[in-house]
């Protein structure tokens, strides 16, 4: 899956996930028109682990072992 990545936050931005590069990128340019063409946007692959790729924040997921209980 590909998403868009945004260099100035480090992050997945606008929620968009594709299975191609140039689909994600051409959903990209129709979600914002002329914003597109600056530099700090690209069409990066999701790496596996992130929890939700709809998420447009892309949190990673966090595994607790079981058993281990927390103490806060």
């Amino acid at each position: 899956m590909y998403g868009i990545w945004n260099d100035v936050e480090k992050r997945f931005v606008f929620g968009i996930t594709e299975t191609t590069k140039d689909a994600a990128w051409r959903k990209f340019v129709k979600r914002v028109g002329k914003t597109s063409y600056k530099w700090r946007f690209e069409a990066r692959a999701i790496p596996k682990g992130f929890s939700n790729p709809k998420n447009p924040h892309y949190q990673k997921q966090v595994k607790q072992k079981e058993g281990v209980q927390r103490e806060d």
